[in-house]
């Protein structure tokens, strides 16, 4: 039996793992943190200020779904699940800027 289990693990057409979702959440996090440090391309029609913001909703949608946590509360799980919606709609409209 012991036997067995090594040879499964030495197997070298083990095809490796898929990319999840977290890599794509780890990927955009990292991208919307390298623009939050260099805000030089701005969309035409916003401020830096709102800019930064907008990146910031993006992002707390993105660290929601990475941690997927259960609230308690449905109040506050509505509103969590807003301000997640948000994020991504957000993400919709300006992802080119991205």
């Amino acid at each position: 039996m012991k036997i067995l289990n090594k040879l499964k693990k030495l197997n070298p057409f083990k095809k490796p793992p898929a990319p999840t979702h977290l890599d794509l959440c780890n990927l955009l996090q990292e991208i919307i943190a390298h623009k939050k440090q260099n805000i030089h391309e701005v969309p035409t029609g916003l401020s830096q200020e709102e800019w930064i913001s907008i990146l910031n909703k993006i992002s707390f949608a993105f660290e929601c779904k990475k941690k997927n946590t259960k609230l308690i509360s449905r109040v506050r799980s509505a509103e969590r699940g807003v301000k997640i919606k948000r994020g991504f709609e957000l993400l919709e409209v300006y992802i080119k800027h991205l």
